[in-house]
């Protein structure tokens, strides 16, 4: 008789789960969790400005208004603004900061002086774009009867220094703590995980974490008096701070500050665990803290000096390569130099894995840099940056050829003769990291002389019907119309801006309708074209804007010369009518 064995087949309950397994979801959690966070705090795109309405209007001849409206394309941050009113008698009346009226973010508002006199107001508006350039313009109004208008109020043309250079401080400051817990996070995470015991390399990590939060908090509180142009003595204004805060910049330092919560838990649990032993746990810890820092470079193109717009896709994938890069590259070989024994052992283990990083990097910092340089050929403006990111991947270059050679040589020699040679792998490592230390050098300054050349504003001239700008702005027209019928009259505020566009002249325009009353209204219709005195014609194609009244258009000119906006008016009880606005087209 034979008796049968057979093998009991364990519970799949009692299977402890791979540990492999639990490292590779924990690392796929800890890089949602940190692209969460960016993206749940990412601005939404927008632009530069566009003034499309005004109340008083442009030229309108009004009894005694309380307040001045300034309504805009898109929401705007009011307390970034500047409004400058000067009276008939020549006084500046208004210097309180602008505020957003309640439940119209789109519109920057101030309060009339009590006193008020019969005649000309000039109204001057300034507000940063995109680039932080100034979009500015000037219109005026008429109190009961017009007068001679005597001058355009005074807008700051020049930063204070005490501002722009707290600023740059703060930003640079972010930047260079951000780069370090970038590097440092990837490098005992990837590259030598035995430095998580160094208490040179803890101290790095904590206290660069730390200082990225108060260098960014620095920066935020400093933002507001930089974008807005206003000395230091306005800096402390709370209105300021908190249009700081609401814009878009603002808005991307928020989530810079909410990223370091779970990258700062990340960095701690990177610090307590057990080392990686094998090269896929390296590599998992490795690209689970690439990634994470990727998360908070990107928050240095989100929260750049713009406080209206935001970077494109490719702007913020190009900035992100390159803090990433950068941060990994220079702080690699710091570290290197700083923490890592000269024995045959820890050279043989953590230079071979630095060499392909330190290629890597080069390689994107040449591919970024590249794209500095056309853009800016494109912008005609001077390489300074891409410059300094050449020439830091050209030392990283230097630095990983130099690094296999001598480990080759090293691999070549007996344990004894590398012994005898231990001092020049330090002469080695400390010349490495004072040429990436020159190159971040080189790169910091171009950055900061970036950051620290300040655009050219506006400035209102008392010589000047209004202020001189880079992205001046005229005061939009304002049309009346009557189709003859009860309810059939009110104006439109026309806004037209040109720009070139394949040869020929492109006029973005905007159209506010308006009721008797002033207000803005989606009864009345409008249709249009562009004619000219020949009878040459453009369409006008209208589409809503997204706001009461609000529509938006373009055409597209031939040439300059003098053209005329032709609109059809049609009111809700059937009325009709045509009325022109004429313009001299440059």
């Amino acid at each position: 008789m034979t008796a049968m064995l057979t093998r009991q087949r364990p519970d799949r309950r009692d299977v402890p789960r791979p540990p492999m397994l639990r490292r590779v979801l924990a690392a796929v959690l800890f890089v949602a969790v940190c692209w969460g966070a960016l993206l749940a705090t990412m601005p939404a795109p927008q632009g530069n400005p566009v003034l499309r309405s005004t109340s008083p209007g442009n030229s309108e001849n009004v009894k005694s208004p309380d307040e001045v409206l300034l309504r805009f394309d898109r929401p705007v941050p009011a307390g970034l603004a500047t409004v400058r009113i000067i009276s008939p008698p020549g006084e500046q009346v208004v210097f309180t900061r602008p505020y957003n009226p309640a439940g119209h973010d789109d519109t920057v508002a101030v309060a009339m002086p009590p006193v008020r006199y019969g005649g000309t107001y000039t109204v001057a508006w300034a507000l940063p774009s995109d680039r932080l350039e100034q979009v500015a313009g000037a219109f005026t109004f008429d109190l009961v009867m017009p007068s001679t208008p005597v001058g355009v109020p005074e807008i700051a043309a020049e930063h204070d220094p005490w501002v722009t250079g707290a600023h740059v401080t703060a930003r640079v400051a972010a930047l260079g703590a951000m780069s370090l817990l970038i590097g440092a996070a990837v490098f005992v995470a990837a590259l030598q995980p035995g430095a998580a015991r160094s208490r040179s390399v803890r101290r790095v990590l904590i206290w660069s974490g730390i200082g990225t939060a108060l260098a960014t908090i620095g920066t935020l509180v400093t933002f507001g008096p930089y974008a807005a142009w206003v000395p230091l003595g306005d800096a402390f204004d709370p209105a300021l701070f908190w249009a700081a805060v609401e814009s878009p910049t603002g808005h991307g330092m928020l989530g810079r500050l909410a990223l370091l919560i779970p990258v700062m838990a990340g960095v701690v649990w990177l610090l307590e665990a057990s080392p990686a032993e094998t090269r896929r746990a390296r590599l998992t810890r490795g690209v689970a803290a690439l990634s994470g820092g990727a998360a908070l470079a990107a928050t240095w193109s989100l929260a750049r000096t713009r406080p209206i717009g935001t970077p494109t896709p490719l702007e913020a994938a190009v900035d992100t390569a390159t803090l990433t890069a950068a941060a990994v590259g220079i702080t690699s070989v710091l570290l290197l130099g700083r923490v890592v024994p000269s024995s045959h052992r820890e050279q043989e283990s953590v230079v071979p894995r630095l060499i392909p990083v330190l290629a890597g990097c080069s390689a994107v910092l040449v591919g970024t840099g590249g794209y500095h340089v056309w853009q800016a050929v494109r912008d005609g403006e001077p390489a300074w940056l891409a410059i300094g990111l050449v020439a830091l991947a050209v030392l990283l270059m230097v630095v990983s050829a130099v690094l296999r050679i001598r480990l080759r040589r090293q691999r070549a020699l007996t344990v004894e003769a590398v012994e005898r040679e231990s001092a020049e792998p330090r002469r080695l490592r400390t010349t490495a990291g004072v040429g990436i230390g020159v190159a971040a050098v080189l790169v910091g300054a171009t950055s900061a002389l970036v950051l620290a050349q300040a655009p050219d504003t506006a400035h209102a001239r008392n010589d000047s019907s209004t202020p001189a700008s880079i992205r001046q702005q005229p005061g939009p027209f304002r049309v009346a119309y009557d189709t003859g019928k009860p309810g059939g009259q009110g104006s439109i505020d026309l806004a037209l801006i040109p720009a070139e566009e394949n040869g020929r002249i492109r006029l973005d325009t905007h159209i506010t309708v308006l009721d008797e009353a002033g207000r803005p209204t989606d009864a009345v219709r409008v249709a249009g074209l562009l004619a000219r005195e020949k009878g040459a014609s453009a369409p006008l194609a209208l589409r809503s804007g997204g706001g009461p009244g609000h529509a938006v258009g373009a055409a597209s000119l031939p040439e300059p010369g003098k053209w005329a906006v032709v609109l059809n008016v049609r009111t809700p009880d059937g009325g009709t009518q045509t009325v022109a606005q004429p313009l001299d087209v440059h």
